[in-house]
């Protein structure tokens, strides 16, 4: 399922590159939408192939990178425009700041009526896992548990994933998943292991 997957992500970034509308793309979206719910999307999974799937996304996002309005406001208590900010000035929040936000509680306002910052959101998801993959590995998997859903959910329609893909373009939210977890990975696979089995493996 990840080389399907990696092969997909090509076929959409090619799409992108020598097309304006969706319409053009809309089949190719739809087959890495398929290949993506084929794969019961994992981040570390994704974090320990040798498949390039994190880079291609990462490439596809930045292509199709737009603003998400909803990351202009306060949701939650957070300063999401000083937040990405400091994101691109590659002056990443450290992770205590980071920490004083929990993820689920940002999430949960969103079921109020809330607009969230998704992105911004699975930052922070995604610098509170770099932390607790040091300390408390167990913790890890209600991490990475919040990422892996945010694509369940952009997975569902060609349209959907196109647009949370731009959305994470625009923070460039994959670089940091890359930098800041795949060096924690302690080994690596070619095969398409379950999240299960890489845990038990370590």
């Amino acid at each position: 399922p990840l080389g399907v997957l990696s092969a997909q992500l090509v076929v959409v970034i090619l799409c992108e590159i020598f097309t304006t509308e969706f319409g053009d793309c809309e089949a190719s979206w739809a087959a890495a939408a398929e290949a993506m719910r084929q794969d019961a999307f994992s981040i570390v999974r994704w974090l320990a192939t040798d498949w390039p799937v994190l880079p291609l996304a990462r490439h596809l996002s930045l292509t199709i990178a737009a603003e998400d309005q909803s990351c202009q406001g306060h949701a939650g208590g957070v300063d999401w425009a000083a937040f990405r900010a400091e994101v691109v000035k590659d002056n990443l929040p450290n992770v205590e700041a980071a920490l004083q936000f929990e993820e689920l509680d940002l999430l949960s306002a969103s079921g109020g009526g809330a607009e969230v910052c998704i992105p911004g959101v699975m930052l922070i998801a995604t610098l509170r896992m770099n932390l607790l993959i040091r300390t408390e590995l167990q913790c890890v998997i209600g991490r990475s548990q919040i990422l892996d859903l945010w694509f369940g959910v952009a997975s569902k329609s060609a349209k959907t994933l196109r647009d949370e893909v731009a959305k994470a373009g625009h923070w460039d939210l994959f670089r940091f998943q890359e930098e800041l977890l795949s060096n924690l990975m302690r080994h690596r696979y070619k095969v398409g292991l379950s999240a299960t089995e890489l845990r038990m493996l370590g």
